[in-house]
């Protein structure tokens, strides 16, 4: 191998400049080829690229109506308590629904717990489970 050349540079000095160049960019942390968002967290580097490009559209569903019939009241709050990960007070069930007052959700949930499909959690501030 002696003697060879690429380009007018010998082989060994080739090998060098590239191992050499690889580590640069790893010294400066340029490397943002695969998560971007990890090796620059602060987007210093990739700021501003000149490219046009828009946020991603997020879609947000729309909150139900709470149904008129009294069954079918007591099933959406009873999945809302089914789906929550915490006790829920009238309040915040009465928030999952367009439409309705905490006080209509109240009699609901107090029906559920004597139906025993909720238990009312708390006595100072009652909150309700599934």
């Amino acid at each position: 191998m002696e003697g060879t050349t690429f380009r007018g540079l010998e082989v060994n000095e080739l090998g060098s400049l590239l191992v050499g160049s690889i580590h640069g960019v790893q010294r400066r942390m340029l490397v943002d080829f695969q998560r971007p968002a990890y090796q620059d967290p602060k987007g210093a580097v990739m700021a501003d690229l000149g490219l046009d490009v828009a946020a991603p559209t997020v879609a947000v569903a729309a909150k139900p109506a709470c149904p008129e019939r009294l069954a079918e009241r007591a099933t959406a709050v009873r999945q809302v308590l089914l789906l929550a990960d915490r006790p829920l007070s009238a309040e915040q069930v009465a928030r999952s629904f367009t439409g309705v007052r905490a006080a209509t959700v109240d009699e609901v949930l107090e029906m559920l717990v004597i139906m025993g499909q909720a238990r009312q959690v708390g006595e100072d501030v009652v909150a309700y489970a599934a």
